[in-house]
């Protein structure tokens, strides 16, 4: 006989290509800086089609970047530079 009992939520791990917008570093450096209260966000996760049509949509709450980093910034390397997110977070439920 199994019992419900308190939920445990994994971390969400993202990954993009590195780009010009330092939002997500400004966001970990309100972590680092201990200003919880400030890094703690909600949000959304949507997965798009290739019309852009949504296709699923997660929202998650009360999130902080727990880490963040980036490819080995190799200049002999051909790989495509990639930032990845870490998420944190009190829950997460799937909306559409």
């Amino acid at each position: 006989l199994k019992i419900p009992g308190r939920l445990k939520w994994g971390d969400i791990t993202l990954k993009r290509g590195i780009t010009t917008n330092l939002a997500v570093w400004e966001w970990r450096e309100l972590v680092e800086q201990g200003d919880m209260k400030k890094a703690r966000k909600s949000g959304q996760i949507i997965i798009f089609d290739s019309t852009l049509t949504p296709l699923a949509r997660w929202q998650f709450k009360n999130a902080w970047p727990s880490k963040v980093t980036a490819r080995s910034l190799d200049a002999e390397s051909n790989e495509f530079g990639i930032e990845e997110l870490t998420l944190t977070h009190e829950s997460l439920k799937r909306v559409d």
